[in-house]
């Protein structure tokens, strides 16, 4: 059974985690997680099971995966291009605030 929520305090930003750590500590199903990497949600480069590890932003994009699975009942096909739509949204706001942040400069000049 999957966890309604996470706890992150546990994860430090350069450290990696085995498939072992993020199924026991963020409480997601080893399917779960393999169905991801077999998607290309997440990538790994090993390609022994046994061998995964998961950085930081890994885990982040499997919890966004796993509750866009569960409230929108997504399919695993479809989360993939969802999470590259919603890290585009989230360039783009960057990039707004930048330029935003320009013209004020500009502005007061």
């Amino acid at each position: 059974m999957m966890s309604k929520s996470f706890e992150l305090e546990f994860i430090e930003p350069e450290q990696r985690y085995t498939i072992q750590d993020v199924c026991q500590r963020i409480q997601l199903d080893k399917e779960f997680v393999v169905q991801c990497v077999e998607y290309g949600i997440t990538e790994i480069e090993i390609q022994q099971e046994q061998e995964w590890l998961f950085s930081t932003l890994d885990i982040l994009k499997l919890q966004k995966a796993y509750r866009l699975q569960r409230d929108l009942e997504i399919n695993f096909s479809s989360i993939g291009i969802i999470l590259n739509l919603l890290e585009d949204i989230d360039d783009l706001h960057a990039q707004v605030n930048q330029l935003q942040q320009q013209l004020q400069h500009w502005e007061k000049g």
